[in-house]
């Protein structure tokens, strides 16, 4: 009778977990990190691999907006609470005092370059600035006829401006010397959502996007300069870095002819690179392809979903794109032999 071969013993050590760490809302890029609203949870997540540094309990309600601090390391987070948080990156806590800055929710939220004010834009039609060390409201706008959508910084000579954009599609210009509008309100730039606030990179032009399926670009004065016809709902648009891949070819569509060059998302299911006042996309990605989920209620609507952008953010320092797709996919796009091309997905 043959004796039993030994068979040597074998132990395994977990080496990775794929979890899921979002689930549609708000989301937000610095360098390499995602953070993602996750439920009313923040989620942080190393883009590259997908793997999460961290999962920070919310408060039971909704996340509503948020944004990277100027330096990458807090998160400020508004939720449905009507509370404003701020969460410490490497430790994955919310850290300091937690404010109530509207009576509304905030929608949208922007950082100055400086790291010095945060900008709040909230559903009962108003915006204030806080100073976010010393914790106060430094200014408070109002104006807007709707619910305010979009907001966005901008330093130029030396003085910090802001633009924003509301829910019936008006787009207003404020200067902080004076606690004042700096233009009149542009009451008629969009006959919906203003969904995006941009500025050029020059500094010379400020950009909004609507659900009407257009894109102006204005002077720093308020006047219209030119006007894009998306052909779509325009859920997102971010401004292209003139040294990034995704602003053009080396040569004649790099040429310095004071045009903004962007990026839009929305309904269509493409992700569309444009130049400011053209008929047509110069560079555009494949249309999405609707998913069906066996356990959907309606696989019309999850279909629907799957097949829509929502948001893009710019990554890898405008060499590539981030696009949410409407079932809560993130995709990266970059440009490859003249055509853009998905390059990884997280869900």
């Amino acid at each position: 009778m043959a004796k039993d071969q030994h068979v040597p013993r074998r132990s395994f050590s977990l080496k990775n977990t794929l979890e899921t760490f979002y689930r549609g809302g708000p989301i937000c890029i610095d360098n390499e990190l995602l953070a993602c609203a996750n439920g009313d949870e923040v989620t942080v997540v190393d883009a590259k691999t997908g793997g999460v540094k961290s999962r920070t309990e919310g408060d039971t309600e909704p996340i509503t907006a948020m944004c990277f601090s100027a330096n990458g390391k807090k998160v400020f987070v508004a939720s449905r609470s009507l509370a404003m948080r701020e969460l410490d990156v490497e430790s994955g806590r919310f850290i300091g005092r937690k404010w109530k800055p509207h009576k509304m929710p905030v929608l949208a939220v922007s950082v100055d370059p400086s790291g010095q004010f945060l900008a709040t834009a909230s559903a009962d039609r108003t915006i204030r600035v806080w100073d976010i060390e010393r914790g106060y409201a430094t200014h408070s706008y109002k104006g807007h006829t709707a619910m305010v959508t979009a907001v966005q910084f901008h330093e130029t000579r030396g003085v910090l401006k802001l633009y924003s954009g509301s829910d019936c599609g008006e787009v207003g210009f404020w200067d902080l010397r004076g606690n004042k509008a700096d233009a009149p309100m542009a009451k008629d730039a969009h006959v919906s959502a203003v969904t995006a606030i941009g500025i050029s990179t020059c500094g010379k032009k400020i950009l909004s996007a609507g659900r009407d399926g257009v894109v102006r670009v204005f002077g720093l004065n308020g006047k219209v300069i030119s006007t894009t016809n998306v052909g779509e709902a325009v859920e997102a648009a971010r401004v292209l870095p003139r040294k990034s891949a995704l602003y053009g070819k080396s040569g004649e569509d790099r040429e310095e002819d004071g045009k903004v060059r962007f990026a839009t998302v929305g309904s269509g299911g493409k992700v569309k690179l444009w130049k400011e006042g053209a008929g047509k996309a110069f560079l555009e990605s494949k249309t999405l392809t609707g998913g069906v989920e066996n356990n959907a209620k309606s696989n019309t609507d999850f279909q629907a979903a799957s097949g829509t952008f929502v948001e893009c953010r710019l990554a890898e320092d405008g060499e590539m794109l981030l696009a949410v797709t409407g079932d809560a996919r993130a995709l990266f796009f970059e440009t490859t032999g003249g055509s853009s091309s998905s390059s990884s997905n997280s869900d």
